[in-house]
C-alpha cells in the first residue's frame, strides 16, 4: 500500500488500485492501492525583506500562489521589498493557497514634538530624543516678553514628518527689547534726559521727579546772588 497527498480525496481513502476493478486476476493475485493522505500541507517561507520578483518564486516554488496587496508605510523594511504577508511564515497551507505580500513605501518618517515654550536645553533634548537633530549652528533670536532662550517657534512645525535624523530649526527668546525713553527738563536753557530701559510684565517703569543738572543749579544761585545793575 502506498500513500499520496490528494486535493480531491479525503485522507485514508483509495485513491487508486491496481489492478483496475472489474478485471479479470487469478486468485492469490496481490492488489496494490494508493490511499490518500489527503490535502498536501505546505509550510509558508519568509518573505519579508524580499522584492516583489523574489516574493513571488519563493512563493511558486514552494506551491503556493502569489498576490500583491496595497503598499505601506515600514520604519523597518526599505522600500519596494516586503513589509508584511497575509498569512504568516512557518504556517502550514494548503497546496495552491494565495498568500498577499504588502510593499514597504519606507518610512513614514518621525512625528516632530511641539517644543516650542520650552527652555533651549530641555528642546534640544525633547528633539534628539524623538530621533531628531537640532540646528544649533543657526538659531534665530528675537526679542520678546519670555525668558532669554525660551523657544518662540520652530521649524518644521510640531505634527510635521521628518525621517531619521532630520534637522529642527528653532527661534529662540533674546529678552524683552530695550527701549528708549527721553524726558525734556525746562531748567533755565532747557535740556534733555535719555534713559534705556527693558520693560517687564513684572518691573513696571514708573516716572519720578527729576532735578536739574546740578551745572544749572550752579548757574541759577550764581544769577540770584549778582546785584542788579541800575
Amino acid at each position: 500500500m502506498e500513500e499520496s497527498f490528494d486535493d480531491k480525496v479525503e485522507s485514508g481513502k483509495v485513491i487508486s488500485q491496481d489492478p483496475k476493478g472489474d478485471s479479470k486476476q487469478a486468485k492469490g493475485t496481490k492488489i496494490n492501492l494508493t490511499v490518500s493522505k489527503g490535502v498536501q500541507e505546505i509550510t509558508v517561507p519568509d518573505l519579508t525583506g524580499m522584492t516583489a520578483d523574489q516574493a513571488q518564486k519563493a512563493l511558486t516554488a514552494s506551491g503556493l500562489k502569489y498576490a500583491k496587496g496595497a503598499a505601506e508605510y515600514s520604519d523597518t523594511v526599505e522600500k519596494d521589498h516586503v513589509a508584511r504577508q497575509d498569512i504568516a511564515a512557518g504556517e502550514n497551507v494548503a497546496k495552491d493557497t494565495v498568500v498577499t505580500c504588502y510593499l514597504s513605501l519606507g518610512s513614514e518618517g518621525i512625528e516632530v514634538p511641539n517644543v516650542v515654550g520650552m527652555s533651549r536645553g530641555n528642546a534640544v533634548t525633547t528633539l534628539n530624543n524623538a530621533g531628531l537633530i537640532v540646528d544649533t549652528d543657526n538659531y534665530t533670536y528675537e526679542a520678546s516678553d519670555q525668558p532669554e532662550g525660551t523657544v518662540l517657534a520652530q521649524t518644521p512645525a510640531a505634527g510635521s514628518k521628518l525621517q531619521k535624523d532630520g534637522l529642527v530649526a528653532l527661534t529662540l527668546s533674546k529678552g524683552p527689547e530695550k527701549k528708549t525713553f527721553s524726558v525734556a527738563v525746562n531748567a533755565n536753557g532747557g535740556g534733555k534726559i535719555s534713559a534705556t530701559a527693558s520693560p517687564s510684565p513684572s518691573r513696571p517703569i514708573t516716572a519720578s521727579r527729576l532735578h536739574p543738572p546740578a551745572a544749572w543749579t550752579t548757574c541759577r544761585s550764581r544769577a540770584a546772588r549778582s546785584p542788579s545793575r541800575t
